[in-house]
């Protein structure tokens, strides 16, 4: 059988561009999409051997949501407002799973609205800033579909070319609603798309880091296998249990995982997504094979 060794690994299938800025918008209702560019920044990082940028965007008064990976080794952070002017941030708070850092400056800005609700349209509003475009609205289709990339489903997007510098740029609804952050591009097909991680997922990490507390990412203590050599195989089989974890003395070299609380899980993705979707479940359902019959084994997570 050729089972496919899985690792779980933060988005290693996107090259994290630190992905340069303007609006691009339809004509949705009556949002003044124009507005938004005033709580869009150029994020600067600097280590002192290297120069990153990104984008950032006002969750706050005083907070600013970018990526991770745009300021994971910074020792100054710079962000420029779409006049050029610029402000000190200092790094308060990130989750390297998701890819999320939390920004502090002392001045006050405006910040955009989030929302955490699924999104059925097909249209929405890629934001990043670009300080020579100075927030010029151009008119672009977009669409929206999930896909499950790594270990979350994130939002796939065709549209313009998204560049250097837009990773942390923000992905608005119709009515001007943050609804994702941009955080990579992908290739899929001979067609680019740009990748964002639906806020509806991380509601519960984005909350936590804003406050500035570290996000504790639930972990059962298993390695596993995907069975993909077959159409009927589908699934996980466990490889090793760590000692004295949640999983130990309830899961079993061999055992196969088909589902968790009622959710098929054949693939990593698919078990890195409900261990961040049911986080807050204390118990877990967990229907297993084990030496051909179908059992459902409850861990204490």
């Amino acid at each position: 059988m050729n089972n496919r060794v899985g690792i779980l690994s933060v988005f290693i299938l996107l090259s994290f561009l630190g992905l340069t800025y303007m609006v691009y918008a339809n004509s949705f209702n009556t949002y003044n999409y124009t507005e938004v560019n005033k709580s869009l920044f150029k994020v600067i990082s600097n280590d002192n051997l290297v120069t990153s940028e990104g984008t950032g965007f006002a969750i706050d008064s005083n907070k600013i949501l970018t990526c991770y990976h745009v300021v994971k080794y910074s020792t100054k952070i710079v962000l420029q407002d779409m006049n050029g002017s610029e402000l000190t941030a200092k790094l308060i708070s990130y989750d390297s799973l998701t890819d999320l850092a939390v920004l502090e400056i002392d001045e006050s800005v405006q910040p955009l609205q989030i929302s955490y609700e699924e999104q059925n349209s097909s249209k929405v509003i890629v934001a990043h800033q670009n300080l020579i475009e100075k927030g010029t609205v151009v008119d672009s289709n977009l669409t929206l579909a999930n896909s499950p990339v790594d270990f979350l489903k994130l939002i796939k997007l065709s549209g313009p070319n998204i560049t250097y510098g837009s990773s942390g740029g923000p992905i608005l609804n119709q009515d001007g609603q943050v609804i994702g952050i941009i955080v990579a591009k992908m290739d899929e097909k001979n067609v680019t798309y740009t990748c964002a991680i639906p806020f509806c997922d991380v509601k519960k990490v984005l909350n936590q880091i804003m406050s500035g507390k570290p996000y504790k990412h639930k972990k059962l203590g298993i390695k596993v296998q995907e069975l993909n050599s077959l159409p009927s195989s589908k699934g996980l089989v466990v490889t090793e249990t760590t000692a004295n974890s949640p999983a130990y003395m309830n899961l079993f070299p061999n055992d196969e995982i088909l589902e968790i609380n009622s959710y098929s899980v054949a693939s990593i993705s698919d078990l890195s997504y409900r261990m961040l979707i049911d986080s807050e479940l204390l118990v877990w359902d967990l229907k297993v094979k084990r030496n051909g019959k179908v059992i459902t084994i409850s861990i204490n997570t």
